[in-house]
């Protein structure tokens, strides 16, 4: 037998329909979170309403003779014009609501190009479904792909980078060379942290292919697929894409007379506030690009393994589901590689990852948070035994380098989900490395007595994406389910409000579509400074409520003006808590949040337990209502 049965690999049929399966269910999670508004474009969960910013700049994109969002500094580059086509075909408010649903379809096809990666790879659906289930359950992929942040195009772009430069790596055909340069433009005009880790990639893309023997052991990649030269196409047509927006933009929207390259200079002001946080010598008024050089030589390699220590701590493994049994699976199957794999084909190479793994686990963080020398003792292990993981880890090091400096400043866990997202993909090789090679052992020595548990393990991705279909389909009718009594709760409740009332809402709500079933005015996130006012005849984003009835100087005065012609109702999606409360900030001109009652004043016909709900008096205590979480995840 030429060829062990463990070695084939699944039917180009068998591929497509696990990943349309996938997509499927990606699909039908996100759009319960849809249904729930536990994310939208307009609510990221939180209330930091940093969306209204790219939403504001589409808008006026949109609907006015402007450049908004045409600049390479905000991060919506790429993000800021697709929204305003959107806007402009539907009109504003049904191009918001479309736009949700076209984030749900961008958000789902990460798990799935997650999933080609790791075939494309290793040739097996094992790993890739892993992967895929992983990704698909990642909390930032979630909530930051839907939320109307301009990471959702930033995480499209990345997962897209990873998937063609794989496929450049199995076959590099002149189409495919092409996309990788492309898919690393988009990148890095997507978000200005991306600008030079691209670049870099796109640099090391050359170098990578044309000695990809060394790290591609799937398929014909010893096949030199052309000149070497030739190899270069993707930094080609990286640079093509970014040098055709940066003169395209600078035609549009030109920043200065004598700033020709403004791609190159979008993260300027992060420089300044890095550096000038690094080393103390350095100011802001004073800083020079030569500072930023002179930090890097000589202020960041002393401190590099603690910085990276504190990233892998606070925002990969803090943020990974059940990143304790990752670690231990993936140490498990990186184990039992190492003691069947024979000493000969371990490179000497490969062993520098050992040394590598000393430096940078030798930091104080280390020792309070076992996870950090854990995790980078299975990538360098990884990095030894499966070959693959090196392309993936040499292509990642740039960014991994630049937030783990950039931490004390202003990394988030939005920024360094790409690093997590090469970790679960990584964690797909491995696992599916250890599996084939346990199957190729057991059948070399009795094939017959294993070939229940290899159907059996041929069959598993299929069954895991079955379970996970059944479980997105029950978890999409229920949140439709919950969006259609909720409807039912909004316009009875719009039968029993007066003229002149208004309903103030929390975040987690479609202002657009309250206030078309309740027909009354909606003062949109009152919990975080009445972000906007809906009277249904509004043709763009807008306006805060504090635009139309101006700034007050305590929360009284603010409400007594809302309930001028009417009363105050407040309506919050789900069941009421055991003592209603709502808290009020950034509505007076210098207050401070304070809880308010909610006073029952009628229930709900088809649920007699849900009551409607007017806003009382404040309470005269000692609570004091929660900050907003910081945006770097750190306080």
């Amino acid at each position: 037998m030429k060829r062990s049965r463990t070695a084939e690999t699944a039917s180009p049929q068998m591929v497509k329909s696990v990943l349309s399966l996938i997509f499927v269910s990606a699909v039908l999670l996100r759009s319960a979170r849809v249904f729930r508004v536990d994310f939208a474009p307009w609510w990221d969960g939180v209330g930091w309403g940093y969306a209204d910013l790219w939403t504001s700049q589409a808008a006026d994109l949109a609907f006015n003779v402007s450049t908004a969002g045409l600049d390479f500094r905000t991060e919506g580059l790429v993000y800021v014009p697709l929204l305003g086509i959107f806007l402009k075909i539907f009109g504003f408010t049904p191009g918001m609501e479309i736009w949700a649903w076209v984030l749900v379809l961008i958000s789902a096809t990460i798990p799935v190009m997650a999933a080609g990666t790791v075939h494309e790879l290793t040739g097996r659906l094992g790993g890739a479904v892993l992967v895929a289930i992983l990704v698909t359950l990642d909390p930032v992929q979630e909530a930051f792909g839907l939320n109307g942040w301009s990471d959702s195009i930033t995480f499209f772009a990345v997962s897209l980078s990873f998937l063609t430069f794989a496929r450049a790596a199995a076959r590099p055909t002149r189409s495919r060379l092409v996309a990788l340069g492309m898919a690393l433009g988009l990148t890095a005009l997507s978000h200005a942290t991306w600008t030079w880790p691209a670049m870099s990639w796109a640099v090391m893309s050359w170098p990578l292919l044309a000695f990809r023997r060394h790290w591609w052991t799937t398929g014909n990649a010893d096949h030199p697929g052309g000149p070497t030269i030739r190899l270069a196409t993707p930094l080609l047509a990286f640079l093509v894409t970014i040098l055709v927006v940066n003169f395209l933009v600078l035609a549009i929207a030109p920043e200065s007379a004598d700033n020709l390259f403004p791609v190159l200079s979008s993260d300027t002001n992060n420089q300044r506030a890095l550096i000038s946080t690094l080393n103390p010598d350095v100011e802001w008024d004073t800083w020079e690009p030569a500072d930023t050089v002179r930090t890097l030589l000589f202020v960041v390699p002393g401190r590099f393994p603690s910085l990276l220590a504190d990233l892998i701590g606070q925002q990969i493994t803090g943020v990974m589901h059940l990143s304790t049994w990752l670690l231990l699976g993936m140490g498990a199957a990186l184990l039992y590689i190492a003691s069947t794999v024979g000493r000969k084909t371990v490179s000497r190479g490969a062993l520098l990852a050992l040394p590598v793994f000393a430096w940078l686990a030798w930091s104080s963080q280390a020792t309070f948070d076992a996870t950090v020398p854990a995790l980078i003792l299975t990538m360098a292990l990884a990095w030894i035994y499966v070959p693959q993981s090196r392309g993936l880890f040499i292509a990642i090091l740039p960014i991994t380098a630049l937030l783990a400096i950039f931490l004390p400043h202003n990394t988030h866990f939005r920024h360094s989900n790409a690093i997590l997202y090469a970790v679960l993909i990584v964690f797909g090789l491995v696992v599916d490395a250890a599996a084939a090679r346990w199957q190729g052992g057991r059948f070399k020595f009795s094939p017959g007595r294993w070939d229940r548990v290899a159907l059996t393990l041929r069959l598993a991705p299929a069954g895991l994406v079955v379970i996970l279909l059944a479980w997105a389909i029950s978890q999409s009718a229920a949140a439709y389910s919950f969006r259609r009594a909720e409807d039912s709760y909004l316009r009875w409740l719009g039968t029993i409000m007066e003229p002149g009332d208004l309903l103030l809402t929390s975040g987690n709500v479609n202002p657009w579509r309250v206030q078309r079933l309740i027909g009354s005015p909606v003062v949109y996130d009152v919990e975080h400074g009445s972000r906007l006012f809906v009277t249904g005849d509004s043709p763009t984003w807008g306006p805060r409520l504090s635009a139309i009835i101006g700034t007050f100087e305590t929360h009284e005065e603010f409400l007594a003006t809302l309930s001028a012609n009417g009363r105050n109702w407040f309506y919050r999606p789900g069941s009421p808590a055991f003592e209603p409360l709502v808290v009020f900030s950034q509505l007076g001109a210098d207050t401070s949040a304070t809880y308010y009652s909610l006073d029952p004043v009628a229930h709900f016909p088809d649920d007699p337990t849900r009551p409607a709900f007017v806003v009382g008096q404040p309470l005269e205590d000692d609570r004091s209502p929660p900050d907003l979480p910081s945006q770097t995840g750190r306080g």
